[in-house]
């Protein structure tokens, strides 16, 4: 073994593999754990750590920012997809999570997905959100309303431009609003 080489050891339980004997102590290098010390992910790019926490879920994203510093500023400008029917939390913490998390947030958002919708249509200040530019290239939006034939919120209009995915329930489109 190395010089300076860290040591372990790990028990093998008893089992096919030894068959049936008692547990055998195991001494490896920890080489395969640790590659002298060095963080080889924060080595990566900018751009590809970027594309990993894009293809995070938004809890571990935010995870990710623990990490180290320079993640921090990384997960708050990837495109962001924002899935809320994961959020088990009343409406109020829901809009609130949302508005908090969208007015610190650096990159796009580019999907937005929620279960019940009402939160999202309440009047004005309470949904300013909506206007922030982060959700100025959002790509795929899904509503789910609560009232059967709700309206469709004028605000939601400012997407059509980028939107590539629309999903919608319960919802009334009248021929004014679709031209």
């Amino acid at each position: 073994m190395e010089a300076g080489a860290r040591c372990s050891k790990k028990l093998r339980s008893a089992g096919a593999d030894n068959n049936g004997e008692a547990p055998v102590a195991v001494t490896t290098t920890g080489a395969a754990e640790d590659v002298d010390g060095i963080d080889l992910i924060s080595e990566l790019p900018d751009e590809l750590l970027g594309e990993i926490i894009y293809l995070l879920p938004i809890k571990e994203g935010a995870r990710t920012s623990i990490l180290a510093h320079r993640w921090c500023h990384l997960w708050r400008s990837v495109p962001l997809n924002l899935d809320c029917r994961k959020l088990g939390w009343p409406f109020q913490q829901r809009r609130d999570f949302v508005a908090g998390l969208v007015r610190g947030y650096l990159g796009p958002v580019h999907r937005f997905i929620t279960g019940q919708v009402d939160w999202i249509v309440a009047p004005p200040p309470r949904n300013d959100w909506l206007m922030s530019p982060a959700f100025d290239r959002l790509q795929e939006l899904s509503f789910v309303f609560q009232r059967p034939r709700s309206d469709l919120p004028w605000r939601t209009f400012r997407f059509s431009p980028t939107l590539r995915v629309l999903k919608l329930k319960r919802c009334n489109l009248h021929d004014d609003t679709t031209q």
